[in-house]
Order: structure tokens, then sequence, then C-alpha cells
């Protein structure tokens, strides 16, 4: 089979409430039929897992190469018609809901275009951070494949990224500043990294910011689980590495650190106040001497039980709502 005829993965999020067939394999005179239901969530039996493991064995996966992208959306029409991405909204709530997207990627322009098949829907806005440093054909692969959809775009500003370093972090504060000048409909923003995937369906993404109602969701911890060797000293991006300088590194504004996690969700004010708030900006601007700020940053601002002082839209104030 050629990357050409390579059809949609067949279980995706969107496939999770769905009895689809994915195969079946004769045992023992019977039928035995494996769903996506069975594979991602068991079935009480293990014959669920034997089965699958026989039809992968006889079926190896097939990969498109990077740089075979070029060929593959030079007729966007027939690539969109071949990879079954979704060309209009699948109902009204959908529809009126838009959702905007960082992918920030490095490598394997397939599996970060299988993420943005299952997350793809026409009403949202999708913003790709390619590092800087990636192979040629991942730049020239991608840029081609955004060229097919007017609502996914290259980040206007491309950073080397340096894991553990401030370019992570600025990877996802320029694609934020992008969405921000470009498309005023989405309502939310959502962080992921190019090898990641989803466990929800569009449909149930948007009911559940629906809740939120401008809260954001970010992850946070204090005290001992902060890891203050990260930013009490400062360290520098040196040869693609970071490294200590011994340096004292002094908290603006009288912040007080949260730790959490480089992805969350994110309401369109909460971005809109981290790239305009002058805290928020200074904040950011310290984050430059701290390893890995991407686990702070955005729980530091979110987290306003720690931070009164910080005025920040959506965030959590250790309060209990109604």
């Amino acid at each position: 089979m050629s990357p050409e005829d390579l059809s949609p993965v067949t279980c995706t999020a969107d496939l999770l409430s769905k009895p689809r067939l994915v195969s079946e394999q004769k045992r023992d005179g019977n039928v035995k039929h494996i769903t996506c239901q069975q594979i991602l969530f068991g079935s009480g039996n293990e014959t669920v897992y034997e089965v699958a493991r026989e039809i992968m064995s006889a079926h190896p996966a097939s990969y498109i190469d990077d740089e075979k992208y070029v060929e593959l959306t030079a007729d966007c029409v027939d690539f969109r018609r071949r990879r079954g991405y979704h060309l209009s909204p699948l109902d009204q709530e959908e529809a009126q809901f838009s959702i905007a997207y960082n992918i920030i990627m490095h490598r394997h322009i397939e599996q970060v275009e299988r993420l943005l098949r299952a997350i793809y829907r026409p009403q949202n806005v999708y913003c790709i951070h390619v590092d800087l440093n990636s192979p040629a054909e991942v730049h020239a692969g991608m840029l081609s494949l955004v060229s097919c959809f007017p609502n996914v775009f290259i980040a206007s500003k491309l950073e080397n990224v340096i894991y553990g370093g401030f370019s992570r972090l600025q990877a996802d504060i320029n694609c934020m500043s992008d969405h921000v000048k470009r498309d005023d409909r989405w309502r939310y923003l959502i962080n992921v990294a190019g090898e990641a995937f989803p466990l929800r369906t569009n449909a149930e993404i948007v009911k559940i910011l629906k809740i939120y109602n401008g809260a954001n969701d970010i992850e946070g911890v204090y005290g001992r689980h902060i890891i203050r060797s990260r930013f009490e000293r400062e360290f520098k991006e040196v040869r693609n590495s970071i490294v200590p300088t011994g340096q004292r590194n002094k908290l603006p504004h009288h912040i007080d650190f949260v730790r959490g996690s480089a992805y969350g969700t994110f309401s369109r004010a909460f971005v809109e106040f981290l790239l305009t708030d002058t805290k928020a900006k200074d904040l950011l601007q310290w984050s430059r001497k701290t390893y890995s700020p991407d686990e702070f940053y955005w729980s530091t601002l979110h987290h306003t039980y720690r931070n009164p002082h910080f005025h920040t839209p959506g965030s959590y104030s250790g309060e209990q709502g109604d």
C-alpha cells in the first residue's frame, strides 16, 4: 500500500463512543469482532487483546516520510478527501464555539498530521510552531500541509527550542500572539505537543469549555513540589543546553511561585492578559533565566490564591464556587 492510499486511523477520539468495527478474525471457528471501544477501554476478556495483536502483526503500520508531504499536498482537495478531514461543523453547538490550538512540534510530520486530523474542525484555528532547528524537509512539508487549510498556519516567529529552556515557553507565546492578532472568534486556547493525541471529541471539549464559562484549567502545586533550584538561581541557554550561572534570580513583584504543567486550557481573556499585563510581562522576562519556565509560568499566573495581587481572568483563587 502506498502512502497516498493510506486511510485515516480508525480509532480516533471521534469513534470512542461508537461500536465501530475495526476488524474481525476467525478463532476456533468463531468470528471475533474487534471494536474501537474494546481496544481502548478493554472488554473484560483478554481475547480482544490477543486478536488485536494478531491483526497488528499481520498488518504492520506504514509510515509516510517527511519529504513525501510536499508531494501529497500538491492537490489539496484530493489530500483532504483521502485523509478524511471534517470540512463542515458536525453540529450547530460546535459551529458556534471556536477553539484555538497551539501545536508545538519538531519532527514526524505524519504523527502531527494525525493529531491535526483528529482535532480539526473548520470553525477552529490552529497555530503550528515548527522548531527552527528541525530538518529542512520538516519545514517544507509543514508549509505545504498548512497551505491546504485556511485556518491552519505556521507561527510567524519560530524558536530554536531547547529542552528545559525559555525557548519552549516562547514558542507558545508566539502562537498565542498570532492567534489574538489573526482571529477574534475563538473563546479558548489549548496547547498540545506534536506527539500528543486527544482523548475527547471536539463536541465533548466544547461542552466542557462551556461549563468552564471563562475559567482556565491549569495545573498547580505548591510547597516541596515546586523545585526551587530551578528558579532561585539563574540559568542560561548555551549550545543547545541549559546551564546554571550561580547568580541569584529574585522574583519580581513579590510573586509567589507555583509549579504546574507546560500544557493547559486557557480562556481568551487569560491569553490577552498575559500578553498585555505589566506584571505578567515582567514575570515572563524574569523567566528567561530559569529552568523549564513552561512548567510554572501559566500556573503562577493562574493560581491567584498564592498571588492575590494578580487579577488574572479565569484564575483560581482557592475559593469554592456556588
